[in-house]
């Protein structure tokens, strides 16, 4: 709890005068100075008893975002629900944080009284011009005395990742509805297990009594006049997490921002199989340590981004940076202990980006100096790794995720 930014004012002001006039020794100022500021005090003790029994918990909130993940420059639609458990009526100010986003329309804030079964709409849009991980939230409630004088603030929601991608193709892309007897996660759309979609076994005669006994319909094609068997294999499902770390926040004179072009590559490689039912947490460094964290998944409408406070322990992770931050290392030593993770790290070397714009020999010594530094900083860590640059990047995540080894 605390005092509102013009209580605030007011007992700072009274204060300085008091001081002055004690000095001076003005008695009327000294006489209603004091009279203020006792008052003040007073009242803070009587009004606070009533504000200690509020808590977050009072609150019941919802803050959806539509769609997620959208495409840059396209608005996006935010909407906070928010309403009481208890109490008949406390003078609130709700506040959703808009980051770095632009509001287009509506407003994020609400000023009012709020009471127990009213509920209360936040609406308004926003974009962004860039690609990457942007951040919503969270959402705050300021719960005043009567007088508004005394102020408490809770954070209601936390922060929500919305994901901003250059291409919609990547956003809505329909898919047909499973008509499997076995709709578990990590199973194939259709009723077989797999996603290698190629025909491989060739039958001469359709007429063959082995050729008889196959659904045609559902596992066979035939292409001038001959028949192909659809031989699916089996999905090596494996819940992972695919982590961006620091250094990407570049902006290169072609290729946009570099974090940008990462993200992109990454969803093209992953989009397959979190249609397959692998659940991928894709998670962003954020600097001093800490991680924000969203489930990626796809539904009818095609990539979506779903909350998650956290990943699971004894998880694969994929973990992409430049090791630029300074406490990157030790909060990567922290989640490897503290989660029991299986940990594969990507270092991503910039320096071949220099060839497009400086000599191939300037360019070659940025390379090697900087692989350098990033075998420098991975050999700290303990773990296997692997050096790789822009243009390689989705085959040596394409080889990861397929094999499941280092490469």
């Amino acid at each position: 709890m605390m005092l509102n930014k013009r209580a605030l004012y007011v007992y700072q002001v009274s204060a300085t005068f008091f001081l002055i006039s004690l000095i001076l020794n003005l008695q009327p100022i000294i006489i209603t100075t004091l009279y203020i500021m006792t008052f003040i005090t007073l009242y803070v003790i009587i009004a606070s008893r009533e504000l200690k029994k509020i808590s977050k918990e009072d609150f019941v909130s919802i803050l959806s975002i539509s769609p997620n993940p959208a495409a840059i420059n396209h608005e996006v639609k935010i909407k906070g629900s928010i309403s009481l458990r208890k109490w008949r009526k406390l003078p609130v100010k709700i506040e959703v944080d808009s980051g770095d986003l632009y509001l287009v329309r509506g407003s994020n804030v609400w000023t009012g009284a709020l009471s127990a079964g009213r509920e209360i709409l936040i609406e308004f849009t926003a974009k962004s011009d860039d690609v990457g991980i942007r951040f919503i939230g969270p959402l705050r409630a300021a719960v005043f005395d009567p007088l508004g004088i005394l102020v408490k603030e809770f954070e209601i929601y936390p922060r929500t990742a919305i994901l901003f991608l250059k291409s919609s193709k990547l956003i809505s892309q329909p898919i047909a509805r499973s008509r499997s007897r076995y709709p578990s996660p990590g199973l194939s759309k259709n009723p077989f297990i797999g996603i290698e979609h190629e025909y491989r076994i060739s039958l001469p005669e359709i007429h063959e009594l082995q050729a008889r006994r196959i659904d045609w319909k559902k596992v066979a094609r035939s292409v001038e006049g001959e028949v192909y068997v659809k031989q699916f294999d089996k999905l090596k499902r494996t819940d992972l997490a695919i982590f961006i770390g620091s250094g990407f926040d570049l902006e290169l004179p072609d290729n946009g921002i570099v974090e940008a072009e990462i993200l992109q590559q990454t969803l093209l490689v992953t989009l397959s199989h979190i249609r397959e039912g692998t659940r991928i947490w894709l998670a962003k460094y954020l600097g001093e340590g800490k991680f924000a964290t969203a489930l990626l998944g796809y539904g009818s409408f095609g990539l979506k981004l779903i909350e998650a406070e956290d990943i699971p322990r004894n998880l694969q992770i994929i973990y992409l940076t430049r090791f630029v931050d300074e406490y990157e290392i030790t909060a990567i030593k922290q989640l490897v202990e503290s989660r029991r993770i299986d940990l594969i790290l990507i270092a991503v070397n910039l320096g071949g980006e220099l060839i497009k714009y400086y000599g191939r020999e300037y360019a070659s010594k940025i390379i090697e100096a900087e692989d350098k530094r990033l075998r420098l900083n991975a050999d700290q860590i303990g773990f296997q790794y692997s050096i790789t640059d822009i243009e390689r990047l989705q085959e040596t995540l394409r080889r990861l995720l397929s094999f499941k080894r280092r490469v």
